[in-house]
């Protein structure tokens, strides 16, 4: 199961890497099948610099609950922590940018 958990985590890292370093919008699910019309009511940017950082910082929760079941420091809670960590990070970061405006051009 670690292999799996090390193995997310690091293309959660890396796709979050790409998008935020390159402003790869086009890797937003959603966004990419935005209407010009559509798109131009967010500020691009801002987006992919969230979504980003948000796939980076659970790319990096992962990687570290497989870092630690691999070296068996108590594999079932690291397991068991670090899908839930990753869970309410992926929750907030889904409220964080649907509410109040966020990311909308002014």
């Amino acid at each position: 199961m670690w292999i799996a958990t090390v193995f997310g985590g690091a293309l959660l890292l890396i796709l979050g890497l790409l998008i935020r370093l390159f402003n790869l919008s086009f890797l937003i699910a959603g966004y990419n099948t935005s209407t010009a019309k559509q798109k131009s009511r967010w500020n691009e940017k801002k987006l992919t610099q969230f979504i980003g950082s948000l796939l980076v910082a659970c790319g990096g929760v992962l990687l570290a609950g497989g870092a630690l079941i691999a070296v068996d420091a108590a594999a079932e809670v690291a397991l068991g922590a670090s899908w839930t960590v990753f869970c309410a990070v992926m929750v907030w970061g889904l409220i964080f940018v649907n509410t109040n405006q966020r990311f909308k051009n002014e």
